[in-house]
């Protein structure tokens, strides 16, 4: 956790180094650092890391804990990392 969008930014940074990716930031400004993208075809996986702030919504629709089990990669959804 940082205490400025600036110092959040620095963080993602080095934790893509370490992975040995990189930040990419889109047309909305928003930071991201690709860990694994999707594909062309359903079903479809991907995990980012992004600066966000604290306390956003949580954006899972209903359906989404079926989808993801019919996946069948044998583990649960990754848990959001607080402090």
């Amino acid at each position: 956790m940082a205490g400025t969008r600036a110092g959040a930014v620095e963080q993602l940074h080095r934790v893509a180094a370490a992975r040995g990716g990189s930040v990419e930031v889109d047309e909305h400004r928003v930071p991201r650092s690709w860990v694994l993208r999707r594909t062309g075809s359903y079903p479809v996986r991907e995990w980012f890391d992004v600066v966000a702030p604290m306390m956003a919504r949580d954006k899972v629709r209903p359906g989404f804990a079926g989808a993801w089990r019919t996946l069948g990669l044998g583990t649960e959804q990754l848990a959001l990392a607080w402090p």
